[in-house]
C-alpha cells in the first residue's frame, strides 16, 4: 500500500508501477457537480460562440493538445474524422475544427453536451458503446484526462480497440515526471474519486498493448509557465477550503449547503474570469524562467501524451 486517503486505500503494482485506488469507485454525479452552473471550467465558455470557441483555441488548448495536433497534421489531411471521449469544455474539439478536421465528442457529463450541443458542435451524451448511429467511424480517437477516472481502465481500451481496430489512440494523464511532484506537491484532484489511477510510461506501454495497440509511444511536453501559476492559486484556494476536487465535503458552504466559490462565480461569472485571466497573463511571464529551469532539469508538464498505433501502422511514429 502506497498511502491511504479518506476510505480509499492506494495501492502500487510490483510489475508496471500504477498506482490504483481501492475500490475503484466512480459515479457520473460527480462530474455533473463539476460543471455546475458556478464551475469556473465553462464560465468562459458560456460566453463564446461557436466560431469564437474555434478562433480561441490555439491558445486556450493544453501541451499535450497542442502536440497532439501537430502529430495528427503530419499524418491525416484535412477533413478526417476525430473523435475525442471526455471533451470537457470542448477546447480541442474547437482546435480539430479550425484545423478542417470533422470533429466529434462524447462525455458523460450532462452540462458541457448540453452546452456545445446549443453551439453547434458534433457532441453526445454517450459511452463508446452507444455511440449516435449516424456519426461516421472516426480516423483517430482522442482521450484527454480520461484514463485516470475510469475503474476498468484495460476494459476500456479494449473496447475502445475492437470497436475501431484501425484508428490510432492520442491520449494524456498526469505525467510521473511533472515539476510538482519533483518539489513534494501533489494536486487535490490527484486523488480518488476524483484520479482513481496514477500512470507510469511503463504502464501506459503496457496497457495499451494489453489492449490491442501494436506500439505505444510517450512523449512529455516541457513545464508551462500558466501551469505554475495555476498550481500556486490551486493550492492557494485549496488551504482557503474553496475548492477540493478529492474532498468536495471540506469545502466552505453557505447556510444552504452550496459551495461559497462556486456561488461567488455564479453571481459574478465575468469578473471571475478576468482576474483569472489578468493573473495568468501576469504570472506566465513572471514565471518563464522558472518553468525553463524545470525543463532543464529534465521535469515535464503536468501531463504526458501517449499515442497507441494500431498494427501496420505506416505513418509518423514519434516527433518531439
Amino acid at each position: 500500500m502506497v498511502e491511504k486517503f479518506g476510505r480509499f486505500l492506494i495501492y502500487s503494482c510490483s510489475v508496471c508501477e500504477v498506482q490504483f485506488a481501492d475500490p475503484l469507485f466512480s459515479s457520473t454525479a460527480f462530474y455533473d457537480d463539476r460543471y455546475s452552473d458556478g464551475a469556473l471550467d465553462l464560465t468562459r465558455v458560456r460566453k463564446l460562440s461557436h466560431d469564437s470557441m474555434v478562433a480561441q483555441s490555439h491558445r486556450m488548448i493544453t501541451d499535450p493538445q497542442s502536440l497532439a495536433l501537430e502529430w495528427l497534421k503530419r499524418n491525416f489531411p484535412d477533413s478526417s474524422v476525430v473523435l475525442e471521449v471526455g471533451f470537457g469544455r470542448g477546447w480541442f474539439l474547437s482546435a480539430l475544427e479550425q484545423h478542417a478536421y470533422v470533429a466529434m465528442g462524447t462525455e458523460v457529463a450532462r452540462e458541457p453536451v448540453e452546452l456545445l450541443k446549443k453551439k453547434g458542435f458534433t457532441v453526445s451524451l454517450a459511452s463508446i458503446e452507444s455511440l449516435p448511429p449516424n456519426w461516421p467511424v472516426p480516423s483517430v480517437i482522442a482521450l484527454f484526462e480520461v484514463l485516470e477516472h475510469l475503474p476498468d481502465p484495460l476494459g476500456f481500451l479494449q473496447t475502445l480497440h475492437e470497436k475501431f481496430p484501425f484508428a490510432p489512440l492520442i491520449l494524456s494523464t498526469p505525467s510521473p515526471k511533472r515539476w510538482g511532484l519533483h518539489l513534494g506537491y501533489r494536486e487535490s484532484h490527484d486523488y480518488p474519486p476524483y484520479h482513481l489511477t496514477r500512470w507510469t510510461e511503463r504502464a501506459l506501454s503496457m496497457v495499451l498493448q494489453r489492449a490491442g495497440y501494436a506500439e505505444a509511444i510517450c512523449l512529455y511536453p516541457g513545464v508551462d509557465p500558466a501551469e505554475i501559476y495555476s498550481a500556486l492559486l490551486g493550492m492557494t484556494l485549496t488551504r482557503l477550503r474553496l475548492v477540493n476536487m478529492a474532498s468536495p465535503e471540506l469545502m466552505l458552504r453557505d447556510a444552504d449547503g452550496k459551495p461559497v466559490f462556486s456561488q461567488m462565480i455564479a453571481q459574478f461569472p465575468s469578473l471571475a474570469l478576468r482576474l483569472h485571466d489578468i493573473g495568468l497573463a501576469l504570472f506566465k511571464e513572471l514565471f518563464k524562467p522558472l518553468a525553463w529551469y524545470f525543463s532543464h532539469k529534465g521535469w515535464s508538464s503536468s501531463s504526458m501524451l501517449a499515442i497507441g498505433l494500431p498494427a501496420r501502422w505506416q505513418g509518423d511514429k514519434v516527433s518531439s
